[in-house]
């Protein structure tokens, strides 16, 4: 009791604080002058976003992607070829081999027909992750390799569990209205960062911790990939050959989104 007696005495107004001066967060048009040079832009990772406290609007993360993207291209390129013949073999083995077959009495076929289904199914999910924690590294400048997209089956079970539970309850929700089932999405749609940063978390956990950060972001999230909707009509219009920059420019910006998000948390 004395000791905080003594505590109460003091004067706090003489004790001299070096002022914190955190380092400035570049705008975008400053990033935009970085992409139009030959340097990419500097990287601080959280302390990064940490040091700039104001709300960042969409073009300023969209320009932080285009930098961090800078040298990265021919992983970027060649990841997603890879993905998307993988994705576009295992549909076309589920779809044009399997499910002719996963219908009809049960038998030796019915039974190995739809486990392939389903272990495809998987497959695809764990590289599904892979693939988007790969524009992670590419923001965090970790010189992520084509190879990374494969890492998820480093954690199978728990890329499954969350994926599922994902997919069904939003599934649940269009079906009831379309409303509930998007805002289910924008709840857990961190989930896949947060398997990477927090890898002793529970399936659950993993959830929680998606809708407690997201928790007051889900629109300016929603509006950051609103604003891409003009580079999608034109993959569109080029039969979808521009999505090969469009994708990784998408995910690498919600990286970005992430990287600040987590800084604030």
């Amino acid at each position: 009791m004395a000791d905080y007696k003594k505590d109460e005495e003091l004067n706090h107004d003489s004790v001299e604080l070096e002022p914190y001066e955190p380092e400035r967060m570049m705008s975008a048009s400053e990033m935009q002058e970085y992409m139009d040079g030959s340097e990419p832009p500097p990287s601080f990772g959280e302390t990064y976003f940490n040091s700039y406290k104001g709300l960042k609007k969409s073009a300023f993360f969209k320009a932080y992607a285009r930098g961090s993207m800078k040298g990265n291209w021919d992983v970027m390129l060649i990841a997603s070829i890879v993905y998307v013949i993988m994705a576009g073999i295992i549909q076309f083995i589920n779809v044009i081999f399997l499910m002719d077959r996963m219908s009809g009495d049960l038998n030796s076929t019915f039974v190995l027909s739809w486990g392939m289904f389903f272990l495809l199914s998987l497959t695809l999910m764990v590289i599904n992750w892979g693939y988007q924690l790969l524009f992670l590294g590419v923001v965090r400048r970790e010189s992520p390799a084509v190879s990374s997209i494969f890492n998820g089956f480093n954690k199978l079970t728990k890329i499954i569990g969350v994926t599922l539970i994902m997919n069904i309850t939003c599934v649940l929700g269009l079906l009831l209205f379309i409303v509930p089932g998007v805002m289910i999405y924008y709840r857990w749609c961190l989930s896949n960062y947060i398997i990477k940063d927090n890898p002793e978390l529970s399936v659950t956990e993993v959830l929680k911790h998606s809708a407690d950060m997201m928790f007051g972001y889900k629109k300016k999230l929603f509006y950051l990939h609103l604003s891409f909707i003009g580079w999608f009509l034109l993959s569109a219009l080029t039969c979808g050959l521009l999505c090969f920059y469009v994708t990784p420019y998408v995910q690498t910006t919600v990286a970005s989104f992430y990287e600040d998000l987590k800084s604030r948390y």
